[in-house]
């Protein structure tokens, strides 16, 4: 790991916050001593130590590099530690609200707003009028920037991911699909956290793609995503997998949108990759991810032949 003077400071705020001794933290991966070094920032350690260390927490890797890091370094740690405690509980309506009220405020910065954006990734509800507002806001200042930062992007993700295809300019997703692909993870491979967010926005503005028609398009990028996926060196993966299942869903969904029926077949090699990923960790998040897929498989599937699942 690089920088340890970021992750053995915020490694060891996440485990006080959950009450974990340093030495059931440390278990068999490396000596109490040495987790001591490193939170002290005396010492790093290797990101598989690392990966090991944020499992003993609970905490996944991604998890960790896309929202706990970015949020205990921010200038809004205030509204973070308030949304933090609804999502800890599962008190998501209780979340909503407080976010609805904090877009209410005169005051409130554009860092903030980003944040909103960020925290409703994926949002599958009736979105309220406050947090479309918020999308509409952050849509037009994006449209008026050349680069976008990484917590730009990140606030986009969740913009098209929450946003009708009415919502959203076409030529606009167009371009971020032209600035994404240009991303190179074999230059920029070291930066972790830009190459997930970079997939994570190319994946939402497929699905936007999807959503509005342009499945032929939507299907290239695809093609070209899975390029740039075998891009990716031996730094990155450990991250490859969870990409690359996802795009090759996307691209299973394209096909049956267009009534192929290879994308049947697709649609049950990605089934089967997760279901042996679940046998595995039996992770929460990703049952509800595979009941989601499925429905959206049988929602599409229209060529006559069955799934196998």
């Amino acid at each position: 790991m690089t920088n340890k003077s970021i992750h053995g400071k915020v490694f060891k705020k996440l485990r006080l916050e959950r009450g974990v001794k340093l030495k059931d933290a440390a278990g068999e991966v490396i000596s109490a001593q040495t987790l001591r070094r490193f939170e002290a920032d005396e010492t790093s350690v290797s990101l598989v130590v690392f990966e090991k260390l944020l499992g003993s927490l609970g905490i996944g890797y991604i998890e960790y590099l896309i929202e706990l890091l970015p949020r205990l370094e921010s200038d809004y740690k205030e509204l973070t530690i308030d949304v933090l405690k609804f999502a800890r509980v599962g008190n998501y309506s209780g979340m909503m609200t407080h976010l609805v009220r904090k877009l209410k405020d005169d005051k409130i910065t554009l860092s903030e707003r980003l944040f909103i954006a960020v925290m409703i990734t994926g949002y599958s509800g009736i979105l309220p009028e406050k947090f479309k507002e918020n999308n509409k806001i952050l849509l037009e200042y994006f449209q008026g920037i050349e680069m976008l930062s990484l917590n730009e992007k990140a606030a986009l993700n969740g913009i098209i991911t929450t946003s009708s295809t009415k919502e959203i300019p076409l030529e606009f997703v167009r371009r971020t699909i032209a600035d994404s692909l240009s991303y190179n993870p074999d230059v920029e491979g070291i930066n972790i956290i830009s190459t997930i967010i970079t997939f994570r926005v190319l994946h939402s503005s497929i699905g936007f793609l999807l959503r509005s028609g342009n499945c032929n398009e939507a299907e290239e990028v695809c093609k070209k995503v899975i390029d740039i996926l075998d891009l990716i060196d031996i730094t990155l993966s450990h991250i490859k997998p969870t990409f690359a299942v996802h795009t090759y869903i996307l691209l299973a969904q394209i096909k049956l949108a267009q009534n192929k029926v290879e994308g049947v077949e697709l649609a049950n090699k990605c089934i089967r990759q997760i279901d042996a990923s679940i046998d595995l960790y039996n992770s929460t998040k990703e049952i509800n991810n595979r009941k989601d897929y499925v429905d959206r498989f049988y929602e599409l599937n229209k060529t006559g032949v069955e799934f196998d699942f």
